[in-house]
């Protein structure tokens, strides 16, 4: 029974996101990227359509976590570097 598309590929989805990578049964699996409509970009590895094994996630205004996928949630090491920018006014050293 053929399980849907497998092995390098591209596509592009009607809400305005993509995927370039590997697929198994129709599935992301393997090495791959993400990218969402709003800038959020995922590169790594995948299982079953889900993010599984090494991977960054940076997300548009800059924020990341690198580190250890499983099951579509980070698990494992890794490390989240936050792209923060305070503006505001102080006065006396309180804002």
């Amino acid at each position: 029974a053929d399980g849907g598309r497998s092995g390098r590929g591209a596509m592009r989805f009607a809400n305005g996101d993509s995927y370039d990578g590997n697929f198994r049964d129709d599935l992301e699996d393997g090495r791959g990227a993400y990218g969402w409509k709003n800038g959020d970009v995922y590169a790594g590895h995948w299982k079953n359509g889900g993010r599984h094994g090494k991977g960054r996630l940076t997300w548009e205004h800059g924020d990341e976590y690198d580190g250890e996928w499983k099951d579509d949630r980070k698990h494992g090491r890794g490390t989240y570097r936050f792209n923060c920018e305070d503006l505001g006014e102080y006065k006396q050293g309180l804002r």
